[in-house]
């Protein structure tokens, strides 16, 4: 709100002093009832309280009440691997917590340690933490803001705001901005009575205060006199339309003031923000809010309140796990049922329920679960990916929304030179040829402050991109300087818009150009030079002789000449700054026909040039010279050309657009930029086609949920909108039923990254707060990624689609085993320690060797993606988990009732359910049939993952050694199979029988019917693909 209002307003509502600050007493009240300038992090969970909660579910209490009965019955082997089980699903839920206490840790680093205030007039410097609202707090180049200002003062003032804003450039801060009254209003209002204090304040500590701490903030600092007493304070161009809520405003007056719209961050002018960095310039403000009520403290806030909702996968097996608990308690019901018919033991039905519990839950799927993201997580470092959250490496292949900020992630957060204008024509940059303006190239380096080296890249991005393009033809800024040095200087302010170096040239000019052009540019300059002479002569007189020889020295006595540089005998000045600007003060132009005087026509096609250029979202900046004169000068100017620049799209992210398109994926720039921007870079990377698919910030908060929810589905382009803003994009998208993935490297993108499905943040050149709130981290930055992601993704789903129903279709026919023997009154074929050995190792080798195969990912990429609520059983994979289950359970019961029915049929006894319940009595026969049992489901499961692998394909046209760890797993299976009946003391510890070589080969042939069946079901499909083709 208080970008909306005066500079009085603010200081009479935070109760302050403009210009002494606060008396030491208030603050230190103020503090005592704030309380400090810092993040609150929220209490951190005890290591119990998080274990605790990783037992919250289903599966688990079924798993904990039948290790509690199986102690009761004696049964404690049961009772120790159940126990081992949950144990550890509790361990690897618990290391996937913490996020958001790490993301506020990340944020309190970035607040300032140190602030500099004024206090009863005097300038101190305090701990950040101690700043309280209506502080007056000093700001300079280098320095971090410590709190949320309403800016009273600025000199030059810019500010890099792009973590909190999104914007690649530093932001110019005026402080006589006002968004609900606007420019003109504030100025003749009040602007006038307050612009002069910066110079002419008494209770200021002084000049020698300043020039005493400048040369701890490096080159980007303001230097000398003139940047300390320099021109008027700033005033920015736009306009503005906001309104935020005092932070707590009413602990202070307990009114409420509310003017105008609210204005995106990126368009407050007259307000510093927490965290951000001041580039250039000095200025001071009023603190207006601290700690959680700064825009940092709102995200931190956002983060907090933001809870980790489950993937989902995870949604679709807590699901799973609620029906298996039920089916395990109705089992249980069933089975005391009918041993009340049956007459049965109780202690008896007791272990065989529980046997039946722990056949209805899949023990091992957890862990299968984890170690096969785990694996893809691995494999996801080498497509530059690292995950932070191993169930969104599954959520990726349901994303049907990608929502990507635009620098850095879709461009190349780098400004370039993309165009020049010189001689009436608009061309590439890299086709111009520097040898036709010599002077255009060197204006750029020359008129430019900031340094490109190997290791060392400061300034602004724009004269980087300036400096960038001279390097391409050869032009280095330290030679040059070297044989040109700066000698005056007009710093840039946005009220000028442009800014002048004069140089000495050491005679260079005389080569630059032909004779008759060097005649022209003399031409056109000599009532400049006229001027020169007698402003030459009056220096000589006043100062005894300054100018002692052509390019002599300056002497002493030249001390308060421009800057104290003094004055050379043949100079050249260079400006760049906005065309229009830069226009204005222009009498001549360089042409293919020399230097000319500037006429309507050369303005109109200047002017062209620049909407040209505009169209196409370049960032466009006029230089111009002015030679033989004595001085830094910014009129009678030559213009010499034009240039074009902006933050280039990457490459590859068309590319990447184009595949998202093809796989049923959206893509969606959100973007802290301007709207025209954000259009040019979506409608070149094929994002968005017309206008009217882009929405600013402005818009989005006219919009009531339903209107955005009808409107959302078309739009494509998000402008210059809020962290919260972002938050409700992806919050709408969600609602519609989409899965979101939010890209962002910002401090404003984190509370996005996290309320989105899948939040993805940027390794390089993102913040820490970013990376602490995202689900994972592009090592490249590259959006490209995005793609290999989530193709991965997919990969992954269907390989833990394909486990989830290998587990299950064995868990039932488990159970039908089971209970199918129990109804019909025979002994369990099944122990619950054979069912737990199955389950957790002759099971789960195979499903993990499931999860490491190979897919076709270009085959998944043409698929659209699943829909959030989609089964894991969904397109045919209920009916063949329980087909596969009938099967399994069918060639179980004939293997367990093979002895028996031989042993009837030898002894010449009828073959009936009584007579077979009978004869399993005997404790041998029992065990022996019960080895058989274990044996055949043990191993058909090995076979049954074999066809798993494809089950549209015959297994032997499959690539099996694209799968290795399928061929470990099932030998391991194989061997651990014929350990439990060979091995002594496990024969001991499972109550099994050794078997012979010929019952062997009968076994192994009843076991691998899943696979026969695969085959003929194989067979099916591959003919039914014939007659399409036909």
């Amino acid at each position: 709100m208080f970008e909306n209002w005066g500079i009085g307003e603010t200081a009479e509502e935070l109760r302050s002093d403009i210009h002494r600050g606060l008396e030491l007493r208030e603050a230190r009240e103020r503090l005592q009832r704030e309380g400090p300038n810092e993040m609150r992090a929220p209490r951190k969970k005890t290591p119990i309280e998080s274990f605790l909660e990783q037992l919250n579910d289903p599966l688990i209490y079924v798993l904990i009440v039948a290790a509690v009965v199986s102690v009761l019955l004696g049964e404690a082997n049961d009772a120790v691997i159940i126990g081992v089980v949950v144990v550890m699903n509790a361990v690897v839920g618990m290391l996937q917590e913490g996020k958001a206490r790490k993301a506020l840790e990340s944020l309190k680093k970035l607040t300032s340690p140190r602030a500099f205030v004024i206090r009863e007039g005097k300038r101190m410097e305090i701990p950040a933490a101690e700043l309280v609202r209506g502080d007056l707090v000093w700001l300079e180049a280098g320095c971090q803001v410590p709190a949320d200002l309403r800016l009273t003062e600025s000199m030059n003032l810019k500010i890099e705001e792009s973590a909190l804003t999104g914007e690649s450039l530093p932001m110019e801060k005026d402080a006589g901005f006002v968004g609900g009254y606007g420019r003109g209003a504030l100025r003749g209002r009040e602007s006038r009575r307050e612009e002069n204090a910066f110079h002419e304040r008494e209770t200021f500590p002084g000049k020698k205060a300043f020039h005493e701490r400048e040369t701890s903030y490096g080159k980007n600092a303001i230097q000398g006199e003139k940047a300390f007493y320099g021109e008027s304070a700033t005033y920015g161009s736009e306009t503005s339309h906001g309104e935020n809520a005092l932070h707590g405003e009413n602990a202070l007056h307990g009114k409420k003031k509310s003017q105008g719209k609210q204005l995106p961050l990126g368009d407050r002018h007259n307000m510093a923000y927490m965290s951000t960095i001041v580039t250039y310039g000095r200025g001071q403000g009023l603190v207006t809010a601290t700690g959680m009520d700064t825009e940092l403290g709102q995200i931190a806030t956002m983060i907090t309140e933001s809870k980790d909702e489950m993937t989902p996968l995870q949604k679709r097996l807590g699901e799973l796990g609620k029906v298996l608990s039920l089916l395990s308690l109705l089992l249980c019901a069933a089975l005391f049922g009918i041993a009340v018919l049956q007459h049965r033991n109780v202690a008896e039905m007791l272990i065989t329920a529980i046997s039946l519990a722990v056949a209805a839950v899949p023990e091992g799927l957890p862990a299968v679960v984890t170690i096969c993201l785990a694996l893809s997580v691995t494999r996801m470092v080498k497509v530059n990916t690292i995950v932070r959250r191993l169930p969104s490496v599954e959520t990726l292949g349901a994303v049907s929304v990608v929502c990507s900020d635009k620098t850095g992630t879709l461009t190349q957060n780098r400004m370039t030179v993309e165009k020049c204008w010189l001689n009436g024509q608009i061309q590439k940059a890299s086709d111009c040829n520097p040898s036709v303006c010599p002077d255009f190239y060197y204006g750029m380096v020359l008129c430019n402050d900031a340094t490109s080296e190997k290791n060392n890249r400061t300034g602004d991005p724009t004269e980087l991109a300036l400096l960038d393009l001279a390097e391409s033809f050869g032009i280095e800024k330290s030679q040059l300087e070297s044989r040109m040095p700066r000698v005056d200087e007009l710093s840039f302010d946005s009220d000028r818009k442009m800014m002048t170096t004069l140089h000495r040239t050491d005679n260079i000019s005389e080569n630059r150009y032909t004779e008759s052009q060097r005649g022209e540019l003399r031409a056109a300059e000599i009532a400049v030079t006229g001027n020169m002479r007698r402003y030459d002569g009056i220096i000589g007189n006043a100062e005894n002789g300054i100018l002692r020889k052509a390019g002599g020295t300056v002497g002493s006595a030249a001390n308060g000449i421009r800057q104290n540089f003094g004055v050379p005998a043949r100079t050249v000045s260079y400006t760049k700054g906005a065309p229009d600007e830069v226009l204005k003060r222009c009498t001549r132009i360089f042409t293919e026909n020399g230097f000319v005087r500037l006429t309507e026509r050369h303005r109109r096609l200047i002017l062209r040039a620049v909407e040209e250029m505009s169209g196409e979202a370049l960032r466009t900046l006029a230089v111009a010279m002015q030679t033989e004169s004595p001085k830094a000068t910014e009129e009678n100017l030559t213009l010499l050309g034009l240039v074009g620049m902006k933050d280039p799209a990457r490459p590859e992210a068309a590319r990447a657009v184009a595949d998202f398109k093809e796989a049923g994926v959206k893509t969606v720039m959100i973007t802290g930029d301007h709207v025209d921007t954000a259009f040019a870079i979506g409608r070149q990377l094929g994002i968005v086609k017309s206008p009217d698919q882009c929405m600013t910030g402005e818009e989005l908060g006219l919009l009531s949920e339903e209107e955005l929810s009808e409107r959302i589905e078309d739009v494509r382009v998000f402008a210059r909108v809020s962290p919260a803003q972002k938050v409700r994009i992806v919050d709408g998208f969600r609602q519609r039923g989409e899965i979101v993935a939010m890209t962002g490297d910002g401090v404003n993108d984190a509370p996005s990254l996290k309320k989105a499905d899948i939040g993805i943040a940027m390794g390089k050149n993102g913040t820490d707060v970013a990376r602490q709130a995202s689900d994972m981290i592009l090592t490249d930055d590259n959006f490209a990624t995005i793609r290999w992601a989530i193709e991965e993704g997919r990969g992954v789903y269907e390989n833990i689609r394909k486990s989830v129903i290998f587990l299950l279709s064995s868990n039932l026919g488990e159970i039908i085993t089971m209970f199918f023997a129990v109804i019909c009154g025979m002994a369990s074929p099944l122990k619950s320690s054979h069912i737990l050995w199955i389950n957790l190792i002759t099971d789960s080798l195979p499903a993990l060797a499931l999860g490491e195969d190979k897919n076709d990912g270009k085959s998944l990429m043409r698929q659209h993606p699943r829909k959030a609520d989609e089964s894991l059983f969904a397109r045919g994979g209920l009916l063949c988990t329980c087909f596969y289950g009938v099967l399994i359970a069918g060639i179980s019961l004939t293997a367990f009732l093979m002895l028996p029915w031989a042993l009837l049929r030898t002894n010449g006894l009828a073959v009936t359910l009584e007579n077979l319940a009978r004869i399993l009595q005997n404790g041998s026969v029992l065990s022996k049939a019960q080895t058989y049992a274990f044996t055949v489901l043990g191993m058909s499961q090995l076979f049954h993952a074999v066809g798993m692998r494809d089950t549209e394909r015959l297994v032997f046209r499959m690539n099996h050694l694209e799968n290795k760890l399928m061929i470990l797993a099932c030998a391991a299976g194989f061997l651990l199979q014929f350990s439990v009946t060979e091995i002594p003391f496990l024969i001991q510890a499972f109550g099994t029988s050794p078997l012979s070589g010929r019952e062997w080969m009968r076994l192994s042939v009843l076991a691998a019917a899943p696979l026969f069946a695969h085959e003929i079901f194989a067979l099916m499909f591959l003919s039914k693909s014939y007659r399409k083709k036909d």
